[in-house]
């Protein structure tokens, strides 16, 4: 008896020490949390920036294509899309209103930003293969019919297409919660049709094939100039993939005369996504968030509000936006470096990344779990970096086929004119010259990222070049 009372006792003392830990731990993150940090400059110039100004919403060839989808059975095609795309900006202007006011009626606010008018065209059903070599012209040729009507019955997004391409300035709108994404599916299929007109063009008329591919990669470099996200970002880059698969295909099927070569050759030049503007997007959908965030919500059960009062011991929603919008702006001071200046950058911005948002133990008192998100968060971005660097890297590749055909360079000759390749032409990650597979009779490049467009979805790029008759 008298063991079983020492055992007990025992058992007490060390449920009552580890209760008073509990309760002093509990103290601790109060008091390291009772209050929230204010929105840094950063966040308070983020949060001013979501509210877009009259003069980005003048003649906006963004607006045209935030109204793709807009009905086309009357009217002007370019009128009513226009239309659409400024009824989403009042939506959404609507909504962030109602969002800092009372953030937790969330589900009236959310309505209340969709345009509920039938908006939607149908997704063509004819795409190029992307991961074949013949691609767009072959498969064009053998669906040519198909490629007509199709280029009939959706000419009206064409003509909006165009319209953007051409409008006197395309400016991407502030992102948010609520913000209104073009229509991706619609916008990647019109981009598709109009490489399928050029494909059917070019055996008939470069010239006007060239016009189409013109207008094409147009609207592309802007929406990627002024790309508000890293979805657009990456929608941008298979649009540019396409872009340069036709081209190399192009040049393979005729020896073009020297002005449609020059215009060509200012296709290859046209830039990909630029990463500063999207990551600048990225930090207004955090800032816009913000209302949502900080609101104490009240929940049915008591369970689920305890639940949440423990949470603001834990996680303070301003200290973890200005955290992620600090990192975020360090993340864009790399957006312009060059692909071999890359992956040191990133190894010092990971090394001070875990030590200031660590979320292995000791855990830090102040927001440890806000800023465990940051660091868990931040993991991916050297990928979209990568990506941009990839897809340029494949652009040179196209670029030194270019310059091959045009200066008849022998296969045998090859690897010697690689390597007198100037500085632009070369892997941009190594600042080598470009790989020659005898082999193959074809041009090479290695990439850091696998790419589902690309041949096989590797990192590989490779573009065979015509072998001289015997």
């Amino acid at each position: 008896m008298k063991f079983m009372r020492q055992s007990f006792k025992a058992l007490g003392y060390m449920a009552l020490s580890l209760s008073v830990l509990v309760v002093i731990t509990l103290v601790a993150l109060a008091a390291a949390n009772w209050t929230d940090d204010p929105p840094s400059d950063i966040a308070r110039q983020t949060l001013q920036d979501l509210v877009p100004t009259d003069a980005m919403l003048k003649t906006n060839g963004y607006l045209i294509i935030v109204g793709l989808t807009a009905p086309v059975d009357s009217g002007d095609p370019v009128s009513s899309a226009e239309a659409l795309g400024r009824q989403y900006v009042a939506n959404i202007i609507e909504a962030r209103d109602k969002a800092r006011k009372d953030p937790q009626n969330f589900d009236a606010i959310e309505a209340s930003a969709t345009y509920n008018e039938k908006s939607e065209v149908p997704i063509f059903t004819f795409r190029c293969p992307r991961r074949s070599h013949d691609g767009c012209f072959s498969e064009t040729q053998t669906h040519k019919d198909q490629v007509h009507t199709l280029l009939q019955t959706h000419s009206p997004l064409l003509v909006r297409y165009k319209a953007a391409a051409n409008a006197p300035q395309f400016i991407s709108l502030p992102y948010d919660f609520f913000n209104p994404l073009p229509s991706y599916p619609q916008l990647i299929s019109v981009h598709a049709l109009l490489l399928a007109k050029a494909a059917l063009q070019w055996p008939l008329s470069p010239s006007e094939a060239l016009d189409t591919m013109e207008i094409t990669s147009k609207l592309r470099a802007r929406m990627g100039k002024s790309a508000n996200s890293l979805l657009e970002a990456m929608v941008v880059l298979e649009m540019q993939s396409a872009e340069l698969r036709w081209i190399s295909q192009a040049m393979e099927r005729t020896r073009a005369s020297s002005p449609t070569s020059a215009r060509i050759r200012q296709l290859i030049l046209q830039p990909g996504p630029d990463l500063h503007s999207a990551l600048r997007g990225e930090q207004q959908f955090i800032a816009g968030m913000l209302p949502f965030m900080s609101k104490k919500w009240e929940h049915n059960t008591w369970r689920a509000n305890r639940y949440r009062d423990l949470s603001g011991f834990v996680s303070l929603p301003i200290a973890t936006m200005n955290a992620s919008l600090e990192n975020l702006a360090q993340i864009q001071a790399m957006a312009h470096l060059h692909a071999n200046a890359l992956e040191a950058a990133f190894n010092r911005h990971n090394k001070v990344l875990a030590d200031r948002y660590r979320c292995d133990l000791p855990i830090r008192l102040r927001n440890p779990v806000g800023t465990c998100m940051v660091a868990m968060n931040a993991a991916h971005y050297q990928s979209y970096f990568q990506r941009i660097h990839d897809m340029d890297g494949y652009r040179r590749l196209v670029m030194l086929q270019h310059l091959a055909m045009a200066e008849s360079v022998r296969a045998q000759d090859m690897e010697a004119w690689l390597q007198a390749s100037p500085a632009e032409l070369r892997n941009p990650y190594t600042l080598q010259a470009m790989q020659w597979d005898a082999a193959t009779h074809s041009l090479a490049f290695d990439g850091k990222e696998p790419q589902r467009q690309n041949l096989e979805g590797s990192a590989t790029y490779r573009i065979a070049l015509p072998q001289a008759a015997p």
